[in-house]
């Protein structure tokens, strides 16, 4: 894959900034090219569960981030922490960032002398003919996978082939999103150089480089749907389900308010409610999943149906649901949609070991997938 070094191989000060229509959440890490990102402070603002326009959403993130930010730096000077912040890393979340594969393919006549130059041809060439042009403003462009003579190559340059394809990940992303959360870093980390990256393009890093598999589905669940994204082969078939957070919390809470049935998912998930309030919550629970299986399992099927899914499956959800949803699509019968007709198999970034690239101050799911791919990618 071809990245952007953000380092040199000393400590420096980065601030990694996840943004969703949930909130905002800004991590702030001493990285180097050779060890694991160090988090030394953390801070999230974050709204209701309650039900809110996309507008809404969009109108508040700007403060999110700024509100996050001020905290996160009061917590990392208060610890004795001075360097400047000289990195900003912003990872937005569908469906504010849209990502797709492009590619771009050329057969020539003799066995043709592979160089660096001639992949940023048809990369280029890919993206001034894909389709992301007028859904937002260019988030990332880069090249993350070459084939020669039909192989996927992981070091193109030096060889010889008569057929290349070079197969990109752009992403886009709603440009009122981006021109807020920009003034508001920029406000916080004003010496900052910003580097920008779609969620899934997270996602499928830390997926990659954890050796699921080669290929691998993930998971973005958001407060209002949730993006699903089957990788395989070169090829990327993805599609949006109307259903998140907000709305699988409101089928199961009957009447009740969002964020009291979270508290409540919390204690099952540990084995540590037996009131008459939890026996309702799992009568809930078990009423709600037939409808959430239809749901899923169309969208799964529909996926399925231009390529069978792969098995393996990298989940980033709320953590209050984490441990149900990820039950939930173990238990579905998935094996007539998958590449090796056997059950999903969920993994999330607290099951996987990411001590290799974040370390330091707990952190969220979604923030240890955005650190991650930024030590990941400092190493290359």
């Amino acid at each position: 894959m071809v990245n952007i070094n953000i380092g040199f191989n000393r400590a420096h000060s980065i601030a990694v900034i996840d943004v969703a229509p949930g909130g905002a959440t800004v991590a702030i890490c001493s990285s180097t090219k050779d060890s694991a990102a160090t988090v030394l402070s953390i801070a999230s603002s974050s709204l209701s569960l309650e039900s809110r326009t996309e507008q809404q959403a969009k109108s508040q993130i700007g403060e999110q981030v700024k509100e996050a930010a001020a905290q996160a730096i009061k917590l990392y000077m208060s610890a004795g922490h001075s360097a400047p912040v000289s990195e900003a890393y912003i990872v937005v979340h569908a469906p504010w960032a849209h990502t797709a594969l492009i590619s771009s393919e050329e057969h020539f006549e003799s066995e043709t002398l592979v160089q660096g130059a001639l992949i940023s041809a048809h990369a280029k060439k890919a993206l001034s003919d894909g389709a992301l042009q007028d859904a937002g403003e260019v988030l990332e462009a880069s090249v993350i996978r070459v084939d020669l003579n039909g192989y996927a190559t992981p070091a193109p340059e030096g060889k010889r082939a008569h057929w290349i394809r070079i197969t990109s990940i752009v992403s886009s992303c709603d440009p009122a999103v981006k021109a807020t959360t920009k003034a508001a870093v920029e406000q916080n980390f004003p010496v900052a150089r910003i580097t920008w990256r779609s969620g899934i393009r997270a996602l499928m890093t830390l997926a990659r480089e954890s050796h699921l598999d080669t290929s691998f589905l993930v998971i973005d669940m958001g407060v209002e749907d949730t993006h699903i994204v089957s990788f395989r082969d070169g090829e990327m078939n993805q599609l949006i389900v109307p259903e998140g957070t907000r709305t699988i919390l409101s089928r199961i809470a009957a009447g009740r308010p969002a964020d009291e049935v979270v508290g409540y998912l919390r204690m099952l998930s540990r084995d540590a409610c037996s009131t008459d309030a939890c026996d309702a919550l799992r009568q809930a629970v078990a009423t709600t999943e037939p409808e959430l299986v239809r749901v899923f399992g169309e969208a799964i099927g529909k996926i399925a149906s231009k390529n069978r899914v792969p098995n393996g499956v990298l989940l980033l959800t709320h953590p209050d649901l984490e441990s149900w949803f990820a039950g939930f699509l173990a238990r579905i019968d998935f094996a007539q949609f998958t590449e090796t007709s056997l059950p999903l198999s969920v993994h999330t970034a607290q099951s996987l070991d990411i001590s290799n690239w974040v370390a330091g101050a707990k952190t969220s799911d979604a923030s240890t997938v955005a650190i991650a791919l930024v030590n990941i990618e400092s190493r290359v």
